[in-house]
This record gives C-alpha cells, structure tokens and sequence, in this order.
C-alpha cells in the first residue's frame, strides 16, 4: 500500500483546479473539492482523475483498515472452513477503488500458511469504470502469494447482483455502499445476496455509524436470514503517511465507521 500512496501523491496536479469544469461550488482547491461534495446536496462524482487519487490517498488506507476490522471478528472456525478449499471466490459490491478487497486478501494472507497458493477469483460489481485501473492495481498490490483473478460487471447494485445469481461465493464484503443508495428496497437487496452466498460463507458490511444507514444494513441482514453482529471502528488504522502527505492531503488517520458481519448457515 506504500508504493500505492506514494505514486498516487507523486501523480498529483493540483494546478487543474483553477480550469476544472467540474469542480465543487465554493471550493478552493482540489482537496477542498472533493471534501465538499459529500455536503450541501452538491453531486457525488469521481469523473475527476485528481478527485479519485485524493480520494484513494486520502481514505484507502483507513477503509481498508476499518473493513480488515470487521473481517477479524468472524469466528476462526469459520475462515477455516473457507481456507480448506484451493478456490477461494470474492464478490464486492460497490467497492470503487478496492478497499475491501485489500482488507479481504490482506486479512486472508495472515491466515494461510507461507507457501500455500490459493487461487482467488474476485468478482467487482460496480457502476463506475473509472474506478477500474486503481481497483486492479490496489488488489494486485494485496495479492502477494495468491493466485487472483478479477471479474468487473458494471451495473448498479441489484442489477449486478441479477447477473451473479446462480454463482456462489465464499466472502462478500460492502464498504461505504449503503450509505450512498437511494431508492432501493434493502430487503430485495439482502434477499439477493443470500442466492449469492454459499452456505458457510461470510459477508461484511462496513459504513458510517449512522443510525438510519445501521437499521438498512440491519435490514440487509435480516432479509438474508443471517445473524449479524457489529462493531464499532473507532482507532486508529495503523498506516503511517509521509508528513508531507498528512499536510497536503489531510488524509483520515483513525477509524470512523460501524461494520456488520455474518455467516450463511442454511442448516
């Protein structure tokens, strides 16, 4: 993930600010552009390429870190069960530029053996394509001794999950999505997700620590027939930033979210 941040940090032109077309109402640079578009109402994009390298510089590392969270309280037992077969499938949802998929191969390598090479099969359902070239490279940078292979269907949520259905998968992980849909049924939602899931499979949900986005997921869960627990993410996430990065970027240090995890058992 270093070489991640620090190539990303080395990419960076803020100079495109004072042209951008795109550029956040009010905003004085590219920092204060990205930051202000989650408030006021104002539009939610990542059209902008200098937008998705603060982005990734500015929360990767912490989301990673929050989702890695969640993952760690899933029952030893559990993950054991996963890591007896070669094959091992990933489905994220909604993911962007992969933090869930870091924390999920991540927390994976520190539980298999030096040596053992587990094929890994990723499946990314997300909207964006742009997220793309950085989701790849971020996987690549976590996959080490794992032999993994990427699947992107860009579809909204249901859509995707539409055209997964009849496919099993061991881990789902859902980072920061939930809190960003409207307009979807979330017991449609947790229903398609449990066609998805193999029976002694593991999802987890991380998101912000919201009241109204933790009775959705909660929701999810329920809908899902699986019994969920939670935890509260609140320290902080062990990457250390360069104090040039941590002066130009502001990157988020501690953890900040709610994550939710399950396990399928349909016996």
């Amino acid at each position: 993930m270093d070489n991640i941040i620090a190539d990303l940090f080395s990419e960076l032109d803020g100079s495109k600010w004072s042209t951008c077309a795109e550029r956040t109402l009010h905003s004085k640079d590219c920092v204060d552009c990205l930051q202000r578009q989650y408030f006021d109402e104002n539009e939610v994009s990542y059209s902008c390429i200098e937008k998705r390298k603060l982005y990734v510089l500015r929360y990767l590392p912490v989301h990673a870190a929050e989702n890695r969270a969640g993952l760690r309280r899933v029952p030893s037992k559990v993950v054991d069960n996963i890591l007896k077969y070669a094959q091992i499938r990933i489905l994220s949802i909604g993911g962007g530029p992969g933090s869930d998929l870091y924390a999920a191969l991540n927390f994976l390598r520190s539980k298999v053996e030096d040596g053992y090479r587990h094929e890994v099969k990723v499946t990314r359902i997300d909207i964006e394509p742009l997220w793309d070239e950085i989701a790849v490279n971020v996987i690549k940078a976590a996959s080490e001794d794992f032999e993994v292979s990427v699947k992107t269907l860009h579809a909204d949520v249901m859509e995707g999950l539409g055209k997964v259905e009849g496919k099993e998968f061991d881990i789902v992980v859902c980072s920061y999505l939930i809190s960003e849909l409207n307009n979807v049924d979330f017991e449609e939602f947790g229903r398609k997700l449990k066609k998805v899931m193999w029976n002694g499979g593991v999802i987890v949900i991380n998101d912000r620590p919201q009241a109204e986005v933790e009775e959705k997921i909660r929701a999810v869960f329920e809908a899902a027939n699986i019994v969920c627990s939670e935890v509260s993410n609140t320290d902080w996430a062990g990457f250390f930033y360069p104090d040039e990065i941590v002066q130009k970027v502001g990157p988020k240090l501690n953890m900040k979210s709610k994550a939710f995890w399950g396990v399928k058992r349909d016996n």
